[in-house]
Protein backbone atom coordinates (compact mmCIF):
# COMPACT_ATOMS: atom_id res chain seq x y z
CA UNK A 1 0.00 0.00 0.00
CA UNK A 2 2.75 2.37 0.52
CA UNK A 3 4.61 1.70 -2.45
CA UNK A 4 1.58 2.88 -4.16
CA UNK A 5 0.63 5.84 -2.39
CA UNK A 6 4.15 7.14 -2.61
CA UNK A 7 3.33 6.68 -6.58
CA UNK A 8 0.57 8.41 -6.97
CA UNK A 9 1.50 11.22 -4.14
CA UNK A 10 4.64 11.56 -7.02
CA UNK A 11 2.49 11.55 -9.57
CA UNK A 12 -0.23 14.18 -7.97
CA UNK A 13 3.10 16.96 -7.36
CA UNK A 14 4.07 16.03 -10.96
CA UNK A 15 0.77 17.07 -12.51
CA UNK A 16 0.44 19.77 -10.45
CA UNK A 17 4.06 21.33 -11.65
CA UNK A 18 3.39 21.34 -15.25
CA UNK A 19 0.03 22.54 -14.60
CA UNK A 20 -2.37 20.20 -15.43
CA UNK A 21 -4.06 19.79 -12.12
CA UNK A 22 -4.74 22.40 -9.58
CA UNK A 23 -3.32 22.62 -5.77
CA UNK A 24 -6.72 21.54 -4.98
CA UNK A 25 -7.22 18.64 -6.69
CA UNK A 26 -3.50 17.37 -6.05
CA UNK A 27 -4.12 17.80 -2.25
CA UNK A 28 -7.20 15.42 -2.57
CA UNK A 29 -5.16 12.55 -4.48
CA UNK A 30 -2.70 13.14 -1.32
CA UNK A 31 -4.90 13.05 1.39
CA UNK A 32 -7.65 10.30 -0.17
CA UNK A 33 -4.25 8.17 -0.30
CA UNK A 34 -2.99 8.82 2.76
CA UNK A 35 -6.56 8.76 4.82
CA UNK A 36 -6.57 4.81 3.02
CA UNK A 37 -3.38 4.17 4.07
CA UNK A 38 -3.72 5.43 7.74
CA UNK A 39 -6.93 2.86 8.10
CA UNK A 40 -4.64 0.18 6.80
CA UNK A 41 -1.52 0.20 9.56
CA UNK A 42 -0.99 2.14 12.59
CA UNK A 43 0.69 5.40 12.58
CA UNK A 44 2.59 5.24 15.99
CA UNK A 45 5.80 3.18 15.83
CA UNK A 46 6.68 3.30 19.60
CA UNK A 47 7.05 5.33 22.44
CA UNK A 48 9.20 8.30 21.54
CA UNK A 49 10.05 9.86 24.69
CA UNK A 50 8.78 11.42 28.04
CA UNK A 51 9.59 14.91 29.54
CA UNK A 52 9.26 15.09 33.48
CA UNK A 53 8.62 18.49 34.94
CA UNK A 54 11.07 19.91 37.53
CA UNK A 55 11.73 22.39 39.98
CA UNK A 56 15.57 21.69 40.81
CA UNK A 57 17.94 20.74 37.61
CA UNK A 58 21.27 20.30 39.29
CA UNK A 59 19.26 18.16 41.83
CA UNK A 60 17.60 15.85 39.26
CA UNK A 61 19.99 15.54 37.18
CA UNK A 62 22.63 14.28 39.77
CA UNK A 63 19.50 11.51 40.63
CA UNK A 64 19.00 9.91 37.53
CA UNK A 65 23.29 9.99 36.88
CA UNK A 66 24.80 9.28 40.35
CA UNK A 67 21.73 7.62 41.80
CA UNK A 68 20.11 5.59 39.21
CA UNK A 69 23.16 5.59 36.67
CA UNK A 70 21.29 6.46 33.21
CA UNK A 71 23.10 8.53 30.65
CA UNK A 72 23.05 11.67 30.13
CA UNK A 73 23.17 13.64 26.75
CA UNK A 74 23.51 17.08 27.46
CA UNK A 75 22.51 19.80 29.88
CA UNK A 76 21.29 23.08 29.63
CA UNK A 77 20.36 25.49 32.64
CA UNK A 78 17.04 25.09 32.29
CA UNK A 79 16.63 21.06 31.14
CA UNK A 80 18.29 17.93 30.33
CA UNK A 81 18.09 14.62 27.56
CA UNK A 82 18.90 11.64 29.47
CA UNK A 83 18.92 7.89 27.95
CA UNK A 84 17.64 4.68 29.61
CA UNK A 85 18.88 1.84 27.17
CA UNK A 86 17.48 3.09 23.64
CA UNK A 87 14.65 5.12 25.32
CA UNK A 88 15.03 9.17 26.14
CA UNK A 89 13.50 11.49 28.43
CA UNK A 90 13.99 15.28 29.34
CA UNK A 91 14.20 16.87 32.45
CA UNK A 92 12.37 19.94 31.91
CA UNK A 93 12.89 22.84 34.45
CA UNK A 94 9.32 24.26 35.45
CA UNK A 95 8.63 26.22 38.99
CA UNK A 96 5.09 25.50 39.10
CA UNK A 97 5.94 21.62 40.30
CA UNK A 98 4.78 20.92 43.59
CA UNK A 99 7.55 19.12 44.99
CA UNK A 100 5.49 16.33 46.47
CA UNK A 101 4.56 12.71 45.90
CA UNK A 102 1.39 12.11 43.37
CA UNK A 103 -1.73 10.62 45.19
CA UNK A 104 -2.49 7.94 41.79
CA UNK A 105 -0.15 5.44 40.53
CA UNK A 106 0.53 6.93 37.28
CA UNK A 107 4.76 6.10 37.44
CA UNK A 108 7.28 5.22 35.43
CA UNK A 109 9.26 1.83 35.56
CA UNK A 110 12.78 1.38 34.04
CA UNK A 111 14.07 -2.07 33.27
CA UNK A 112 17.23 -4.02 35.15
CA UNK A 113 18.83 -6.83 34.65
CA UNK A 114 18.01 -9.65 37.96
CA UNK A 115 21.18 -9.55 38.89
CA UNK A 116 21.25 -5.89 39.67
CA UNK A 117 17.93 -5.64 41.40
CA UNK A 118 19.32 -6.15 44.78
CA UNK A 119 22.12 -4.14 44.02
CA UNK A 120 20.16 -1.38 43.18
CA UNK A 121 17.47 -1.35 45.88
CA UNK A 122 20.23 -1.09 48.32
CA UNK A 123 21.78 1.95 46.30
CA UNK A 124 18.47 3.58 46.39
CA UNK A 125 17.88 2.89 50.05
CA UNK A 126 21.62 3.84 51.12
CA UNK A 127 20.76 7.26 48.93
CA UNK A 128 17.73 7.80 51.50
CA UNK A 129 14.99 7.25 48.89
CA UNK A 130 11.66 6.78 49.94
CA UNK A 131 9.82 4.35 49.10
CA UNK A 132 5.89 4.31 48.03
CA UNK A 133 4.35 1.23 48.00
CA UNK A 134 4.85 -3.08 48.26
CA UNK A 135 5.31 -4.87 45.29
CA UNK A 136 2.36 -7.09 44.11
CA UNK A 137 3.13 -7.28 40.27
CA UNK A 138 4.56 -10.56 38.55
CA UNK A 139 8.63 -9.89 38.88
CA UNK A 140 11.03 -8.04 41.09
CA UNK A 141 9.82 -4.97 40.98
CA UNK A 142 10.95 -1.63 43.58
CA UNK A 143 8.97 1.52 43.70
CA UNK A 144 10.79 5.13 44.88
CA UNK A 145 10.42 8.56 44.52
CA UNK A 146 12.99 10.86 42.73
CA UNK A 147 13.18 14.05 44.22
CA UNK A 148 10.49 15.73 42.76
CA UNK A 149 7.77 13.18 43.95
CA UNK A 150 7.53 11.42 40.82
CA UNK A 151 6.46 7.64 40.94
CA UNK A 152 9.21 5.58 39.54
CA UNK A 153 9.94 1.78 39.45
CA UNK A 154 12.75 -1.02 38.53
CA UNK A 155 11.51 -3.44 37.47
CA UNK A 156 12.91 -7.05 36.33
CA UNK A 157 10.51 -8.63 33.44
CA UNK A 158 9.35 -7.73 30.03
CA UNK A 159 5.86 -7.36 28.45
CA UNK A 160 6.81 -11.01 27.23
CA UNK A 161 6.89 -12.47 30.82
CA UNK A 162 4.05 -9.91 32.11
CA UNK A 163 1.46 -11.41 29.58
CA UNK A 164 2.49 -15.00 30.38
CA UNK A 165 1.90 -14.80 34.08
CA UNK A 166 -1.32 -13.51 33.55
CA UNK A 167 -1.93 -16.91 31.48
CA UNK A 168 -0.56 -18.58 34.09
CA UNK A 169 -2.49 -16.86 36.48
CA UNK A 170 -5.90 -17.49 34.96
CA UNK A 171 -6.88 -13.93 35.52
CA UNK A 172 -10.54 -13.21 35.31
CA UNK A 173 -11.46 -10.27 32.71
CA UNK A 174 -8.28 -10.31 30.24
CA UNK A 175 -8.53 -10.17 26.32
CA UNK A 176 -5.66 -10.70 24.69
CA UNK A 177 -5.13 -9.30 21.40
CA UNK A 178 -2.58 -10.47 18.48
CA UNK A 179 0.89 -10.20 19.45
CA UNK A 180 4.13 -11.28 17.73
CA UNK A 181 4.61 -14.58 19.77
CA UNK A 182 8.41 -14.81 21.68
CA UNK A 183 9.94 -17.44 23.99
CA UNK A 184 7.96 -16.01 27.19
CA UNK A 185 10.43 -17.35 30.15
CA UNK A 186 13.43 -15.19 29.98
CA UNK A 187 14.70 -12.43 32.02
CA UNK A 188 16.44 -9.42 30.27
CA UNK A 189 19.37 -11.17 29.46
CA UNK A 190 17.83 -13.54 27.50
CA UNK A 191 15.70 -10.83 25.46
CA UNK A 192 19.08 -8.42 25.11
CA UNK A 193 20.46 -12.29 22.89
CA UNK A 194 16.91 -12.91 21.23
CA UNK A 195 16.47 -9.29 20.16
CA UNK A 196 20.12 -8.88 18.38
CA UNK A 197 19.16 -12.65 16.92
CA UNK A 198 16.34 -12.17 15.58
CA UNK A 199 17.53 -8.68 14.19
CA UNK A 200 20.60 -10.96 12.47
CA UNK A 201 18.05 -13.81 11.13
CA UNK A 202 15.60 -11.14 9.32
CA UNK A 203 19.06 -9.17 7.66
CA UNK A 204 19.81 -12.72 6.53
CA UNK A 205 16.78 -13.83 5.56
CA UNK A 206 15.92 -16.94 7.33
CA UNK A 207 12.75 -18.41 7.76
CA UNK A 208 10.23 -18.84 10.61
CA UNK A 209 11.57 -21.72 11.27
CA UNK A 210 15.71 -21.33 11.01
CA UNK A 211 14.97 -18.03 13.07
CA UNK A 212 12.99 -20.24 16.06
CA UNK A 213 16.29 -22.04 15.81
CA UNK A 214 18.45 -19.71 15.67
CA UNK A 215 16.33 -18.10 18.95
CA UNK A 216 17.08 -21.60 20.61
CA UNK A 217 20.53 -21.40 20.51
CA UNK A 218 20.82 -17.90 21.97
CA UNK A 219 19.18 -19.10 24.55
CA UNK A 220 21.56 -22.21 25.09
CA UNK A 221 24.43 -19.80 25.34
CA UNK A 222 23.62 -17.70 27.99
Amino acid sequence: MSSIKVTITELAHGLHRVGLIDEKTMKSFIDEEAAEDMNQKPMITHANHYTLAVTDIDRSFNFYKDILGLKPLCKWPKGAYFLAGDFWFCLNLDLNRTPKPDAHYTHFAFGIKQENFLPMVEKLKQAGVSSFKENTSPGDSYYFLDPDGYRLEIHVGSWQSRIQAFKEMGREGVEYFEYEKLPLDFDLKTQDMIDKNRQLAKSTGLSEKDLSEAIKEARKNL
